[in-house]
């Protein structure tokens, strides 16, 4: 990204009149010189903080798995990967695993971020569509930082993460199934705790979120999130 040619100026200018200042200081650094320091850092935190809104600077790592990526491929996550650190200015590092599936012929697109002290681990449902892939993995990127940067912000409270569990057993003509928790409790759930419309998108095996109440005939799910 080219820098602008006025900032460069500014900076240059303002250094300009420190050093002079600095020189024909009778003792010591006078209160005018001190102001001028500080008149050309706020300068350069400002230049800094520009690039920093409009251009990634944190470390972007790309891994494939069972595909080479074409250089269209690259560029696409490039772009989604720029834009995260809108939603949260200390991310410190991205990691991409896009993973092919060729048997079933299915992508499987992976965001690792780092903020300070917690690693963001964000997964999709595998997909078809590379693109429609890397597209869902970094809105779901996008949800997760914008959480974190709310509860670091003390927008929100912190609470408990909900347990995970897995489907167990599905009847997708009858509108329900039950969860097996990793404790092996059987939970059940309806199509309509099932959060996102993503009852269709259920599978055997695949992990979700959920939150746990007493119904009539045991406990069940009233909320289901797929992971």
């Amino acid at each position: 990204m080219q820098i602008p040619v006025s900032l460069v100026l500014q900076v240059k200018f303002l250094e300009k009149i420190f050093w002079k200042n600095l020189r024909y200081a009778d003792t010591g650094v006078d209160t005018e010189t001190v102001d001028c320091y500080n008149v050309l850092l706020v300068s350069v935190i400002r230049y800094v903080n520009r690039l920093w809104r409009n251009k990634m600077i944190i470390p972007l790592q790309i891994t494939a798995r069972n595909i080479e990526l074409t250089e269209a491929i690259e560029t696409n996550i490039r772009e989604h990967a720029e834009k995260l650190d809108k939603f949260y200015e200390r991310l410190t590092s991205c990691r991409v695993v896009v993973e092919a599936i060729p048997k079933r012929s299915l992508y499987n697109v992976h965001v690792d971020m780092t903020v300070p002290g917690k690693e963001l681990v964000v997964k999709r449902e595998p997909n078809t569509d590379l693109y429609l892939a890397i597209r869902d993995a970094f809105n779901a990127a996008r949800r997760e930082l914008e959480d974190f940067a709310r509860v670091q912000r003390g927008d929100v409270k912190h609470h408990e993460e909900p347990p995970r569990a897995r489907i167990s057993t599905l009847f997708p003509d009858k509108g329900y199934g039950f969860l097996t928790t990793f404790d092996g409790r059987e939970i059940y759930f309806h199509q309509n705790s099932v959060l996102n419309h993503d009852f269709k998108r259920l599978e055997l095996g695949m992990e979700v979120r959920f939150a746990e109440e007493m119904g009539e005939k045991g406990p069940q799910a009233s909320s289901v999130t797929v992971v």
